[in-house]
């Protein structure tokens, strides 16, 4: 939370009180930003996306249609975080390309193929236990490209993570802006 700057404003309409919040980076931010500021007003049934906010979405397609069947978020210029249950099905790298860089699946920005699928070695497909995929882009993402980032994720030692629970059961997540480094022990 380290890089975010959050406003909370209260709007009254018509008797009903709204909460906005607006994200904003700040410039020495690393990962995380948007060309755009971010606004929301609500988290559960969603809202409209401004133009160049959430850079760091990528869309899953099938490669034969073109035809979006999942997200994921961009976390190294090579590498794209997304859930196993969206690619334990597919028949190979070559059925499945990623793109970003847009907010609408009409407008292709970049688009990669994908060298390789990780999908984590205990996910249950019953149970959605370690629901959790990375694909490898066959070339690295332009994050110099205006609506392109890589997302932020928390900063949390191996070693913490193998004696404690991240995040602790009584928190509660709900910011976007914050910082991991993910190691790819099993993956390379």
């Amino acid at each position: 939370m380290k890089n975010l700057v959050i406003c909370f404003v209260a709007l009254t309409s018509i008797g009903t009180i709204l909460t906005e919040t607006t994200y904003n980076c700040l410039t020495n931010s690393t990962c995380g930003c948007s060309t755009s500021s971010t606004i929301l007003t609500k988290i559960v049934g969603g809202e409209a996306a401004a133009s160049q906010t959430w850079g760091w979405a990528a869309s899953l397609r099938y490669s034969s249609t073109n035809s979006h069947f999942c997200g994921g978020s961009i976390i190294t210029r090579s590498h794209i975080l997304t859930a196993a249950h969206c690619t334990v099905g597919l028949q190979s790298t070559s059925s499945v390309r990623v793109t970003v860089g847009s907010i609408y699946l009409s407008t292709i920005v970049q688009a990669r193929d994908v060298s390789k699928i990780f999908i984590h070695p205990t996910y249950s497909s019953k149970t959605y236990v370690d629901d959790i995929s990375i694909l490898k882009l066959s070339s690295p993402l332009n994050l110099d490209q205006a609506g392109v980032d890589t997302v932020c994720l928390p900063d949390v030692s191996e070693s913490f993570l193998s004696t404690n629970e991240y995040p602790s059961a009584d928190v509660n997540v709900k910011t976007f802006q914050f910082q991991i480094s993910i190691h790819f022990l099993f993956f390379f």
